[in-house]
């Protein structure tokens, strides 16, 4: 996304009004509440096969693509906040701001860019629920104007807390069945999928450490999906 930066700015705060209704009417659907949560079987291929969103043309190789946040027209909503920021391309260097305002107040670069995708985690005091951010990538780490940015909300706090009851009931079931570190990642990505939260269902697939082979693959697979040509 490019500027004028101004539109952003007026419709920041309703857009997280907004988003946050549609957080609501998903959290409310039939089989989604707290009480009905359970472990089930899945696979990695099923949470690839949900991520469909059309994609615009990229520009061929090299060209920046966001997986997360999302560089759709509306600003992706996330459960984490502290999201694991991930995209492909030449770009090296992150840096997040509140929508409407110029200040930078996190700011990162690659240590070591990716093969496939890069990823940086955002460290620090949490991002606040309710609020609209953006994501800034720069050409390099000395640069001062961001090359593009990307604005994101925060999941609001009632809907947020919803999701932390669920998928903490939902880590110490799986923990106390012998899940292992994979497994709970793989059922936590089910459970955004349900709800329609595409950025925190990527996540999930980046954040295990030693990945098995299908969730290298998936890793592989979701870049060719989302960044491609349709």
């Amino acid at each position: 996304m490019q500027p004028n930066r101004r539109i952003v700015w007026q419709v920041g705060g309703l857009l997280g009004v907004f988003i946050g209704a549609i957080v609501v009417a998903n959290l409310a659907q039939p089989g989604l509440a707290s009480s009905h949560l359970i472990s089930r079987q899945v696979s990695w291929r099923d949470i690839f096969n949900f991520l469909r969103r059309p994609r615009q043309d990229k520009g061929g190789k090299g060209a920046l693509c966001l997986l997360v946040p999302s560089d759709e027209k509306e600003p992706a909503v996330m459960w984490h906040d502290r999201p694991l920021f991930i995209w492909q391309g030449l770009e090296q260097t992150i840096g997040v701001r509140r929508a409407g305002s110029e200040t930078v107040f996190w700011r990162r670069s690659l240590t070591q860019p990716g093969s496939t995708v890069n990823q940086i985690q955002f460290v620090g005091i949490a991002l606040q629920p309710g609020q609209t951010y953006e994501l800034l990538l720069f050409s390099s780490p000395m640069a001062n104007q961001p090359v593009r940015w990307q604005p994101f909300v925060v999941m609001p706090s009632p809907n947020r807390a919803t999701v932390t009851t669920d998928l903490q009931a939902l880590t110490t079931k799986l923990r106390n069945e012998g899940a292992n570190d994979e497994a709970i990642a793989q059922q936590r990505a089910q459970y955004f999928v349900d709800r329609q939260l595409e950025a925190d269902a990527i996540q999930e697939v980046y954040s295990v450490s030693n990945p098995s082979a299908a969730l290298r693959q998936l890793a592989t697979d979701i870049p060719k999906r989302l960044c491609s040509s349709p």
